[in-house]
């Protein structure tokens, strides 16, 4: 994968949402379907994939009152837990980065997702932007899901992947923080040329091995090791 790659993420369509009377005791939880998750993920995410992320460990939380997760987070250092792609070493330590999540739509499940890393003279790396990001879970539990339509440049191919952020949010940030990179269709442009993107369902799975990813308020930090890598193999 590129060592500076910028990934714009797909728009996805707004889903109407029935207002409760005010008379009524209980309002049923807004996009949700019977597996706990909205309709917007369950279209983007096939069942097939979420099996394969709890498979490698990967928490879903369902649900459809998730905590406002507004901020800026620490990353340091990312480290890769697991993964289904051949050659992968778990263990391996990654660029350290910035979560920034804002704009939180309680009522249509959506949030804006915004991920930098860095070098190792604390210059940005890699940038990650997605506005169409669909967030689940229930109390201090949340699962966010943020599509992305990736383009390798060297090969002209596109490709159509997600990144999952989990974890539970506390006073200090985000704790037992979780990110998972999973490849839903590496032929997105239907010429039949896969390129040097990994299969499809292959997933790598990152934690924060501070054990929390710490609140901040600044998007700065010195970086280490590799970039994420999802696209390529």
């Amino acid at each position: 994968m590129k060592n500076i790659l910028k990934i714009s993420f797909l728009l996805c369509l707004l889903m109407s949402v029935a207002s409760c009377k005010k008379d009524e005791k209980e309002c049923p939880e807004p996009l949700i379907e019977s597996n706990g998750l909205s309709a917007n993920i369950n279209n983007l995410v096939p069942e097939e994939v979420i099996t394969v992320l709890q498979d490698l460990s990967v928490p879903v939380h369902r649900g459809g009152t998730p905590p406002v997760v507004n901020g800026v987070y620490n990353l340091e250092p990312i480290i890769l837990y697991s993964s289904n792609v051949a050659g992968d070493i778990t263990g391996t330590r990654f660029s350290d980065g910035r979560l920034k999540l804002e704009q939180q739509d309680q009522n249509n499940l959506k949030i804006v997702f915004n991920m930098k890393q860095f070098n190792d003279q604390g210059v940005t790396s890699s940038t990650y932007e997605g506005i169409g990001s669909f967030i689940s879970g229930h109390g201090n539990y949340f699962s966010i899901f943020v599509p992305s339509k990736d383009h390798d440049l060297q090969e002209d191919e596109r490709s159509l992947s997600v990144i999952i952020i989990s974890g539970e949010l506390t006073p200090n940030g985000i704790s037992d923080f979780h990110m998972a990179l999973t490849m839903l269709d590496n032929d997105y442009d239907g010429n039949g040329s896969t390129g040097d993107f990994i299969s499809n369902k292959s997933t790598r799975h990152f934690l924060d091995g501070s054990g929390v990813a710490i609140a901040t308020s600044v998007y700065k930090k010195s970086g280490s090791k590799t970039n994420l890598g999802l696209g390529e193999k």
